[in-house]
């Protein structure tokens, strides 16, 4: 026990130096080499525009907003010490919002005049770490052709181990849960691919300790694991789908777990997702105390700010973000586009296929465990409700996990040879 303990203590300590040491590396690029082939990409960039969106699809809308403030942070001269540089993420932004490529081409000519400094301290912006070090040889659409041959080469692996450890049928349907969330469409923006590197990573860690890890040593492992990637995820993730990091892996690895009971697995899904959590506020915190301390910024105040603005704002454009008028807001919006009642058909057909199909209340109850997984998104966006729904456009994807546990559960409390039953008793 006292061996876990200063386990733990170490390993957490280690993932704040990890993080700082990352942070430091990426503070000593050298800025030349990566304004230049910032330079050559905003002609591209302006052609896109801010917002791109694919089928004239709200969901489908890229985010090159996020993605130029992440190549002006990565662009900033930063003339203070080595640690300030590294903890310090100031960028520049006029008053008009549409403007941010037009920003970042006047902040490389060195034209600042009306345009206000905004600090944006309160990230990590771990990303910095892989992204300068790119722009330095590439240009931006030339590291997104690479972010694509990469996301794309890790999802096949990933299907090929699912496949292999688990079974085709939870690689497939970890697939077709991919397919739900647009998973084309992922890897066009930087900010969208960090999360679902580390879900990725994260499936292959938990299958790798799943079968070379000792038994009496696995839990502790996978705690321990999970509180990494909680920590990973706060480094790297600007609120884009954080719970992914958690969800998919921790479902891979519970689906290995064969001879636990559901009470088991569900008190390891809480315990997981409190591990997670921790992970997620010890590495965002130190973000805040180390930073605040080297800059002499007020940092802590302006990221307490902010997490109330997200986790207590009850207001979006007029809208009182209760539960009803969110559930009213999906609807009629839905509703506009002509989709509201074909769902409410498939809805209803699903909910009728599945009583058909169901086992027996025995097994849902052995399977109760992926529900409460699939509960972790919308819990999330209700928690974090004025974010999700305002950024909901690019929030969505986090749904993979609900898709996934659902279909899972699905999968394993349904019996396609009782239709055939079924249908001879109502004859």
């Amino acid at each position: 026990m006292k061996k876990n303990v200063f386990d733990g203590i170490f390993i957490a300590i280690l993932l704040i130096g990890v993080c700082f040491t990352m942070s430091a590396v990426s503070a000593l690029c050298p800025i030349e080499p990566i304004r230049e082939n910032v330079k050559l990409s905003i002609s591209e960039l302006q052609e896109e525009g801010l917002y791109p969106c694919f089928l004239n699809f709200k969901l489908f809308q890229m985010d090159n907003y996020t993605d130029v403030i992440m190549l002006q942070e990565s662009v900033t001269n930063n003339d203070n010490a080595l640690l300030k540089s590294a903890m310090d993420c100031t960028i520049y932004k006029s008053d008009v919002y549409m403007d941010k490529i037009v920003d970042l081409e006047r902040y490389l000519s060195g034209d600042l005049d009306g345009m206000e400094a905004m600090n944006y301290s309160r990230y990590w912006h771990g990303y910095l770490f892989i992204l300068k070090p790119l722009l330095s040889i590439l240009t931006y659409q030339q590291i997104r052709v690479l972010n694509y041959i990469i996301f794309f080469s890790v999802l096949l692996l990933v299907f090929l181990k699912m496949w292999k450890k688990l079974g085709r049928i939870e690689a497939v349907l970890f697939l077709v849960s991919m397919i739900c969330v647009s998973v084309p469409l992922i890897p066009y923006n930087l900010q969208f691919s960090w999360t679902f590197y580390i879900a990725f990573g994260g499936i292959l860690w938990m299958l790798h300790i799943s079968e070379n890890t000792k038994q009496t040593n696995e839990i502790w492992v996978m705690m321990l694991s999970v509180f990494v990637l909680g920590g990973l995820t706060s480094y790297v993730d600007l609120l884009v789908t954080p719970i992914v990091t958690i969800g998919l892996p921790l479902t891979v690895w519970l689906m290995r777990k064969y001879d636990w009971s559901n009470l088991e697995k569900i008190k390891a899904v809480v315990i997981a997702s409190f591990m997670w959590a921790l992970g997620y506020a010890w590495v965002w915190a130190s973000k805040w105390v180390i930073g605040g301390f080297i800059t002499g910024e007020s940092i802590i105040a302006d990221a307490i700010s902010q997490a109330s603005v997200r986790t207590t704002g009850m207001k979006w454009k007029g809208m009182e973000l209760t539960i009803p008028n969110i559930g009213k807001f999906v609807w009629n919006t839905l509703n506009q586009r002509g989709l509201s009642i074909p769902l409410l058909i498939v809805a209803v057909a699903g909910i009728a296929a599945y009583l058909l199909l169901c086992k027996n209340w025995g097994e849902i109850r052995e399977n109760l465990w992926l529900l409460l997984i699939a509960m972790m998104t919308p819990v999330w966006f209700i928690v974090l409700r004025e974010h999700s729904i305002q950024h909901g456009w690019f929030t969505w994807r986090a749904l993979v996990v609900t898709i996934f546990a659902g279909l899972m559960f699905i999968v394993r409390t349904c019996d396609y040879k009782q239709v055939k039953e079924r249908m001879r008793w109502h004859k």
